[in-house]
């Protein structure tokens, strides 16, 4: 699994979350936050959106990692070495199936919190008027 198709799995395990969670509010912008950090979220919705020919390189790769525990590493390899590249598609696998769960983790979490914020929005409000 070379960098292009990293970003594809990545990005597509993403959008199938977001679809999944398509009802919390401002998604996009709490999981780039979560994700890339304040500044990243414009690369990260201009990668989210596949825009033709824009990949992650190592640095939102390194960020991503980093926010889920892991580490980003550029290996260079013998391109005929297979032993190695099955190493590589089961570690990368590894940590796209481990975002995922974070990610879902981290996205039912705001969606209580926000239910709560709501909540206790409403509850103030009738405590004004009642």
């Amino acid at each position: 699994m070379d960098y292009r198709e990293l970003n594809h799995y990545l990005r597509e395990t993403l959008l199938k979350i977001m679809n999944k969670y398509q009802t919390v509010k401002s998604l996009k912008f709490k999981l780039g936050k979560a994700l890339m950090g304040p500044t990243g979220q414009a690369a990260m919705n201009k990668w989210l959106d596949g825009e033709s020919g824009y990949y992650f390189g190592i640095k939102p790769f390194e960020r991503i990692a980093d926010a889920c525990g892991y580490k980003a590493a550029i290996i260079i390899y013998n391109k005929n070495d297979t032993k190695i590249m099955n190493l590589i598609d089961k570690y990368n696998t590894e940590f796209v199936d481990k975002a995922s769960e974070l990610i879902e983790q981290y996205i039912e979490q705001i969606s209580v919190d926000d239910k709560e914020t709501i909540e206790n929005i409403v509850d103030e409000l009738l405590d004004e008027k009642g």
